[in-house]
């Protein structure tokens, strides 16, 4: 379990805000990404695909308009986080 929950809420509200969902119907794309310790993101990738293309790059390009994330916790450890994070149609 991740220690810092109000960090991890930040995160997925930014992602929320940023992703245009209206044309895909019950569709689920699992996109994997690393935070870097003062907010930059790497390694955007589909973990699991939904089979639709296009819903698919939808989510790549979600989570790279929602850059720069907050800087990680200070208390986090580590240099960077790494996230996995599921588009389903109506849900983030």
């Amino acid at each position: 379990m991740f220690k810092f929950p109000q960090y991890a809420k930040s995160i997925q509200k930014k992602i929320a805000d940023a992703w245009k969902h209206d044309k895909w119907n019950n569709l689920r794309v699992e996109v994997f990404f690393r935070i870097h310790r003062d907010g930059p993101v790497s390694g955007v990738r589909i973990k699991k695909s939904s089979g639709n293309a296009g819903f698919d790059e939808n989510g790549v390009k979600t989570i790279k308009a929602a850059v720069p994330f907050d800087k990680l916790p200070e208390r986090f450890t580590s240099n960077t986080l790494r996230f996995i994070f599921v588009f389903q149609k109506g849900k983030v």
